[in-house]
């Protein structure tokens, strides 16, 4: 159904509440539906502002996860390079690629993807050491 657009809007209000506006429209020497209407628009802006701060928080933890992320990259494109400089090429990418697909949706998770590809890393480089001692 569609809404139309109405000058008059009905309003029921409990006894307490109607009272409490009585008083404050006697108070103020306003009429009923003046204060009413003041009191919605307070509480709209009242809503407002509260929804832009929460779109602040929001905005503010994701620029946080964002700088948390590039930072990670960072560490793992210089341990690739590293890796890459070595001669451990395969690995190196398998490092990347390891990072590629960590969901950095926390700290730990991103912790723990990072080190399970640098233990990997590590490993691959003690058994090329081995390889290369035995001949």
């Amino acid at each position: 159904m569609r809404f139309k657009d109405k000058k008059h809007q009905s309003i029921y209000l409990d006894s307490k509440c109607f009272a409490q506006i009585q008083n404050i429209a006697s108070s103020e020497k306003k009429s009923i539906n003046k204060i009413i209407n003041e009191l919605v628009k307070t509480g709209l802006s009242k809503r407002q502002e509260d929804v832009l701060g929460l779109d602040q928080i929001a905005n503010a933890i994701k620029a946080d996860l964002q700088l948390q992320r590039d930072e990670l990259r960072r560490q793992s494109n210089r341990l690739a390079s590293l890796l890459h400089k070595v001669g451990l090429h395969a690995i190196a990418n398998r490092y990347q690629t390891t990072y590629l697909h960590a969901r950095v949706t926390d700290s730990d998770t991103a912790k723990k993807t990072a080190d399970t590809g640098w233990n990997y890393a590590i490993e691959k480089l003690r058994e090329r050491i081995e390889d290369d001692s035995e001949k």
